[in-house]
């Protein structure tokens, strides 16, 4: 599938802690060093972070494997 957000896109992101189950999310990553842009999917207390291209692996939400969630993409801004 092509990503919702291709590279070189401006995403507007709204700073907030929490984001519903389906929602495209910046969100921090490895030990805080690195931030991704991913869909939120919650089944009850578990949470995986899921690409829309499929070319990438979900990522399991774990307290070995946490994850911050810094805002919600608001706006998508594409160069044709």
């Amino acid at each position: 599938m092509y990503p919702t957000v291709p590279n070189g896109s401006l995403v507007t992101i709204r700073e907030q802690a929490t984001v519903e189950s389906g929602e495209i999310a910046a969100v921090l990553i490895n030990g805080n060093e690195e931030a991704v842009l991913k869909r939120i999917k919650k089944h009850g207390e578990t949470v995986f972070l899921i690409s829309d291209n499929t070319n990438y692996d979900p990522i399991l939400v774990t307290e070995e494997n946490p994850a911050k969630i810094i805002g919600k993409a608001v706006r998508v801004i594409k160069n044709l």
